[in-house]
């Protein structure tokens, strides 16, 4: 005998509002989960020993991104400007935490002039100022009065206790930081912090080292190799510290630059050693060096960098940063950035061809404020006569706080090393300062363009997110704001007969009413807008560049330049504009002079009014045309071309490749072109699937 419990039954209504409760909370985790743009991962880390560097053992880990970083489609890397630089293979400066060998290892020690005393530092979050020669060793002591004193004012600081970027890559050095000085403090705070300094406790020290010149090239020719980096050392048990010291610590600057920490009950003693250098250069290098018991007075943070490529001209560049904050617009943080005076970012920018300058010194703050070409002043952020131009924007993905960057006055043709740094800690810099020194990001490349009508366009009134070079001719439109409207106006104008179409669909009626479950006219507009802007305003790129992806437009027509044609070798080349057409279409036996697509602009007025000449287009993403027909009602009438019959033509695909293969509202060239884009629909997808699923029940 068995007893079966009576299943409870649930009425249509209560079956209904169960299935939407469980699909409302599947939705709500998946938002959680994925309400930050990037995963986050955990590691387990040990905490280091005493004397090694907060940023892991890895000797590069302060170096610039090795990786080659893909400008306009084509690799330009930090390998690359070293190959303009040098005949020859340089090899690569070395860092290590293991202690120097005791004496009596049977190893003879290069012999080196070294400072008869040391030389106090002037006290925490203070930098010393030397010179040095070659083959000569200074000593600097960090003494315990310090090492015990009173920590740094902490600041005013930035907004929402901004650290680093949401988004970016890079060594995050603070983690470590913050794990060791976590045994100083407790609940009672700055009681628990007495306490243990009565006791002679431990105390963190941050020793940091920026090179900020360096022996110059005085050859002909170029140089075989570079002039050696700088050795830092350090120890807080013995007084002899250099090349033949014992029981210390020694770290070889990259770039300039080189950070450690050392858990100390006294005295701290530190020495930097400057190397033979090789013939043909002359003069002796220069250091700021410092001591802290809060933080690193110099930063460098090395990884992708946060400062993104939007687009070029022939003479200019558009940079944004990734974004500082993931507060909602509501949030007083979000306000905080986007009225925050001065901006709170400064960049310096490089000529390949003056690389000599800087190389073997671009992670230092100290030698690209002095040698950099081409470097930002907070105080013109908003002088329109400045070589960089500065704000606070929300234009790109995420619609986030982030600044902006115009760099002019740039050469023609030419390829240029970007780094985003910060003066001080970027609310107050120089001595006294918690990270006063300064700090460097690594190095974002790009190229200005090599024609010259392609023309960069951004803060439009109406298509405010349009932000990159679109087809120009200064002697039709000779100045920006003219350009601007004569682009601008015509898609306002637009949208305005479209704005009228749309008050003759119910966009008020109830849910059920509507045209759609899921969209609304809002969407509609939306999606209306972004189409709009990206096929009334092209992108422009140099007819010259290789890239597939790109549609050639107006290739009978004159260089306005050299009043020019393109030869007829290239006019009559076979060009297949779809490669997705139908047999038997045809487009497999056309040449480019004779193809539609390649002889005009996508709007036609550019070519009566505007005259470009030739140029090739970025073509807008496809998916711009799918979201306008799925998210707008039928009865507009709004239609996509077909593969293979139109749609190769007149849109582009994005991919997970790094570059910018189709035109989108924030696309950057360091971002792969789908962006957050592909987590945006992944989520839309599972959305859909629920709603399915709650429908069906």
């Amino acid at each position: 005998m068995h007893f079966q419990c009576p299943r409870p039954k649930l009425t249509q209504l209560q079956a209904r509002f169960a299935a939407s409760a469980g699909a409302s909370l599947f939705l709500l985790v998946i938002y959680l989960f994925l309400s930050s743009p990037r995963l986050a991962y955990a590691l387990e880390i040990p905490e280091p020993d005493s004397g090694s560097s907060t940023r892991g053992n890895d000797h590069n880990w302060f170096r610039l991104d090795d990786g080659e970083e893909t400008v306009f489609g084509q690799r330009l890397s930090d390998d690359a400007a070293r190959d303009i630089l040098l005949s020859g293979e340089e090899e690569s400066p070395t860092a290590t935490s293991d202690a120097v060998a005791a004496e009596g290892d049977g190893t003879e020690p290069r012999k080196r002039q070294a400072s008869s005393t040391a030389s106090a530092l002037p006290g925490n979050n203070t930098p010393i100022q030397s010179t040095i020669k070659a083959g000569q060793t200074l000593q600097f002591v960090f003494p315990s009065k310090d090492v015990f004193g009173p920590h740094g004012p902490p600041g005013a600081g930035l907004p929402g206790q901004f650290d680093q970027f949401q988004d970016a890559g890079g060594d995050d050095i603070d983690f470590f930081a913050n794990e060791l000085l976590s045994d100083n403090v407790g609940a009672s705070g700055e009681q628990v912090n007495r306490k243990k300094r009565q006791d002679k406790q431990p105390v963190t020290v941050f020793i940091s080292i920026n090179t900020c010149t360096q022996p110059n090239w005085t050859s002909t020719g170029h140089p075989d190799q570079l002039p050696p980096q700088l050795t830092l050392y350090f120890s807080e048990t013995s007084t002899n510290v250099g090349p033949s010291g014992s029981a210390q610590f020694n770290y070889s600057l990259d770039e300039g630059f080189a950070a450690g920490i050392v858990n100390a009950t006294g005295d701290v003693h530190i020495a930097v050693t400057a190397s033979e250098a090789p013939s043909g250069f002359t003069g002796d290098w220069s250091f700021q060096l410092a001591a802290s018991i809060d933080d690193y007075f110099h930063d460098s943070i090395g990884g992708p960098s946060p400062l993104y490529l939007v687009d070029t001209d022939s003479n200019s560049a558009l940079m944004v940063t990734d974004n500082v904050t993931q507060a909602q617009p509501t949030d007083p943080v979000y306000s905080e950035w986007m009225n925050l005076k001065p901006v709170p970012f400064i960049l310096f920018a490089q000529s390949f061809d003056k690389l000599t300058n800087i190389i073997g010194m671009r992670s230092s703050f100290c030698a690209l404020q002095t040698a950099a070409q081409i470097t930002a002043n907070p105080k013109d952020a908003g002088n329109p006569m400045a070589t960089v131009q500065m704000e606070m924007i929300t234009r790109g993905l995420g619609t986030k706080p982030k600044q902006q960057f115009l760099l002019k006055s740039l050469a023609q043709t030419s390829s240029y090393q970007v780094f985003l740094a910060m003066s001080g800690n970027s609310t107050a810099s120089g001595a006294g300062v918690i990270g006063g020194g300064g700090r460097v990001w690594s190095a974002t490349n790009l190229t200005t363009k090599t024609e010259q009508n392609c023309a960069l366009l951004f803060n439009l009134p109406f298509c405010d997110t349009v932000a990159y070079a679109v087809p120009s001719n200064p002697y039709t439109y000779n100045t920006t704001s003219a350009l601007a409207s004569f682009y601008d106006d015509y898609a306002a104008s637009l949208y305005t007969n479209f704005s009228l179409s749309l008050q003759l669909i119910p966009c008020n009626a109830t849910s059920t009413s509507r045209y759609s479950l899921s969209h609304d006219c809002d969407d509609c507009a939306a999606a209306y807008k972004a189409w709009l802007c990206a096929v009334t305003i092209p992108r422009c790129m140099d007819y010259s560049t290789p890239l597939r992806y790109l549609q050639p437009r107006n290739v009978a027509q004159k260089f306005f330049t050299n009043q020019s044609v393109l030869p007829d070798a290239q006019l009559y080349a076979s060009y297949n504009p779809m490669e997705g057409a139908p047999g038997g279409s045809g487009a497999d036996q056309l040449v480019l002079a004779d193809t539609v697509a390649a002889n005009q602009s996508r709007v036609a007025r550019i070519d009566s009014m505007v005259q470009p000449g030739p140029y090739k287009e970025l073509l807008p993403c496809e998916d711009l045309c799918f979201d306008l027909v799925r998210m707008c009602p039928a009865a507009l009438g709004f239609t996509c071309p077909a593969e293979g019959r139109g749609l190769d033509a007149g849109y582009g695909k994005r991919n997970d490749a790094p570059g910018v293969s189709c035109s989108f509202a924030g696309a950057v060239y360091q971002l792969g072109a789908a962006g957050r884009i592909g987590v945006e629909r992944w989520v839309v997808g599972i959305v859909a699937v629920v709603v399915g699923l709650v429908l069906a029940w």
